[in-house]
């Protein structure tokens, strides 16, 4: 099968590779992938300025925004067909991961796929064990994919808005700096949460956002 790689920390390296379609272990499901997403995080991993390869290996094959569609769910619950989203971290051993909180990791010993220490998604197939696997309703393919963006987005407001829990005074108010894919999708967040919300962002004459 083919795969998206790149040799981290060497600039444009990203190159189109031949794969071995994965081998299920007894605990794993095959995912054909639909579709993958390439964003800032993996332009930058192009260019050097980041990325771990996976133990024993020579390469990192990109895509960590992805859509797929279970092939073979071997002996789990999931069913042939069924449209998944796979997460992107995956927990170290400190007592935030083994809680259920990676993002909150504070040993930096978790893994990133398509990032930090494992293979992205964006290759043809993957397999993954079912906990690592998000289903996504059919009446939201056509934007699936942005469901890990999404996810980065509604973890930041969830963590502002519990800060302002503080405050006697309700917050309804919200200001977004930054007006990229990110900043829209957390601007659309909190537009239909209700918070009366502002978006700024700095940008040339010549930028189609002005």
């Amino acid at each position: 099968m083919k795969a998206g790689s790149v040799i981290p920390g060497q600039k444009d390296s990203a190159r189109i590779i031949e794969m071995a379609v994965p081998q299920l272990a007894e605990d794993e499901v095959l995912v054909k992938m639909l579709e993958v997403g390439i964003d800032g995080t993996d332009i930058e991993i192009n260019s050097g300025k980041y990325g771990q390869l996976p133990p024993s290996q020579d390469f990192l094959v990109l895509g960590h925004e992805a859509l797929g569609e279970i092939e073979n769910p071997s002996t789990s619950e999931f069913i042939k067909g069924e449209l998944v989203v796979p997460l992107v971290r995956r927990p170290g051993g400190c007592i935030n991961c083994r809680n259920g909180q990676s993002d909150m990791c504070i040993d930096g010993n978790y893994q990133e796929c398509g990032i930090k220490g494992a293979h992205g998604f964006l290759r043809e197939y993957i397999a993954e064990q079912p906990q690592f696997l998000i289903r996504v309703p059919k009446e939201l393919r056509q934007i699936g994919v942005l469901t890990e963006p999404m996810s980065i987005a509604t973890k930041g407001i969830e963590q502002a808005i519990q800060f302002h829990h503080r405050s006697v005074e309700h917050i309804r108010v919200a200001l977004v700096l930054g007006a990229g894919p990110l900043g829209l999708l957390a601007t659309a967040f909190l537009t239909i949460k209700d918070f009366d919300t502002y978006t700024m962002d700095v940008v040339s004459k010549s930028n189609l956002k002005g």
